[in-house]
Formats: structure tokens, C-alpha cells, sequence
């Protein structure tokens, strides 16, 4: 069976853009699926102050500040700026508009921009600097205008 390269690479993008695990496509007698493998990432007893640091914080914030939280949709390392001398992407009381970069998470050596789905205003910045996240982790809280 041939297959248009650019078929199978539109969908790994459409996979990667809506945080899907896969996608099949049935044609008549041709079947294409796509799939990403995903990563699980447990922690020992033992785990890094600053992932306990975070865990406080996230209880912290959760009992003040209202607002729709946005989670990491992956495992990596954030990155609050675009290089190691820049200003953040945002800060909190900043407002944002649909699409603004918020962080970078670095997954594999690749940066993927997190960006902000809604207009509003950024209530709270949970994660630190080059700190490891998990998939599902709270990153921000947002106020929808």
C-alpha cells in the first residue's frame, strides 16, 4: 500500500496540536492510523524538592485564587522565557489574548509553546523556571474575560 507522506505528517501535526493519543482514518479498503507513544513518569519516595515545592504551592493556590487552571499537556522541563536573559512570557495580573505564548516545555529536546486558549488575565504563575512538569500539572490560573 503507498500512502502520501504529507498525509501521514499533516496528521502527526493534527495529533501533536490536539493533544491526541491517535487517530485512524478508514477509506474504503485503506486504513491509516497514526499514533504517539506516551510516557509515564513516576516518582519515588524520595522526590525532588522542587516537585514538593510546586505540590505546595498548587494546594496554596487552589484554596485562593479563582480561575480556570491550565495543565501541562506533556512531561518536559518549562520554561517561563524564550532564552536565559529574557523577561518571562507572562506575568501575573498581565492579560493575555487567545494564542500568546505562555511557556515552553521542552519534551525530547523539542520546545513546545504553551499558549493561552482564551482571553483573560494570569492569575497565577505555579510552575517555576527549568522545573520538571508531568502531564496534567498545573502550569497557570487564568481569568477568563
Amino acid at each position: 500500500m503507498n500512502y502520501d507522506p504529507k498525509t501521514i505528517e499533516q496528521l502527526a501535526k493534527l495529533l501533536e496540536q490536539c493533544n491526541l493519543s491517535e487517530i485512524e482514518i478508514t477509506e474504503k479498503d485503506s486504513k491509516i492510523k497514526v499514533a504517539r507513544q506516551n510516557t509515564v513518569v513516576s516518582h519515588s519516595v524520595a522526590e525532588t524538592p522542587a516537585l514538593i515545592k510546586d505540590k505546595e504551592t498548587i494546594k496554596q493556590v487552589e484554596n485562593k485564587i479563582s480561575g480556570t487552571e491550565i495543565n501541562s499537556p506533556m512531561v518536559g522541563t518549562v520554561y517561563l522565557s524564550s532564552s536565559p536573559g529574557a523577561g518571562p512570557f507572562v506575568k501575573e495580573g498581565q492579560t493575555v489574548a487567545a494564542g500568546d505564548v505562555l511557556c515552553l516545555i521542552e519534551a525530547m529536546k523539542m520546545f513546545n509553546k504553551i499558549k493561552a486558549e482564551k482571553a483573560g488575565i494570569i492569575k497565577k504563575v505555579i510552575v517555576s523556571n527549568e522545573h520538571p512538569v508531568e502531564f496534567g500539572a498545573p502550569l497557570f490560573i487564568i481569568e477568563e474575560n
